[in-house]
C-alpha cells in the first residue's frame, strides 16, 4: 500500500513537471532589431528636444509704442506642458495661438509618437534566427580547384 501511494505521488509530480514544460512559453528566437530601436530613439530625442526648446522660449510677444518708438513688450508666457513627452505638444491646441504654431506642435507630437513606436517595434519584431552558418564548399572545375563560402 505504501508503495502504491509513493507511485501515485511520484507519477503526479512527473505529470505536473511535464505539464509545466508544455505550458511554458518558448523563448523568442532571433535578435533585437537595434537599427530600428536606435532610429526610433533618435527621432523621439530630436523631436522632444525641439519641444523643450519651445517650452523654454517665450511664445507671445506684443509690440507697443512707447514715446513714439515701438519697443518689444514680451510676456514671458512659457509652456511647461511641452515638457510632457508624447502628449505635451497636443495640449497646446486650445491656447489661441497661431495656426503655424499648431502645425509645429502637431508635427512634433506626431514625431515623438512615431519615434517611440519605431523603438518598440524594433524590440518586439525580432530578426529571424540564422539557419545556416558560414559554409565552405570545395569545388572542382575544368583546370580549377577552389573553395567557395556561403552564408
Amino acid at each position: 500500500m505504501i508503495a502504491a501511494l509513493a507511485l501515485v505521488l511520484t507519477w503526479g509530480s512527473t505529470a505536473t513537471a511535464q505539464e509545466r514544460e508544455a505550458t511554458e512559453a518558448p523563448r523568442r528566437a532571433g535578435s533585437i532589431r537595434w537599427e530600428l530601436v536606435g532610429t526610433g530613439l533618435g527621432v523621439f530625442g530630436v523631436s522632444y528636444a525641439t519641444a523643450m526648446v519651445f517650452a523654454v522660449l517665450p511664445q507671445e510677444c506684443v509690440f507697443t509704442s512707447y514715446g513714439g518708438a515701438p519697443l518689444p513688450d514680451c510676456y514671458h508666457r512659457r509652456s511647461p506642458r511641452l515638457f510632457i513627452p508624447l502628449v505635451g505638444p497636443f495640449t497646446q491646441f486650445g491656447d489661441g495661438q497661431s495656426g503655424f504654431l499648431h502645425a509645429i506642435y502637431a508635427i512634433d507630437g506626431s514625431l515623438q509618437i512615431a519615434g517611440i513606436a519605431l523603438a518598440v517595434t524594433g524590440l518586439v519584431w525580432r530578426k529571424p534566427p540564422s539557419t545556416e552558418a558560414l559554409r565552405w564548399t570545395p569545388f572542382v572545375g575544368h583546370r580549377t580547384v577552389g573553395i567557395r563560402g556561403t552564408f
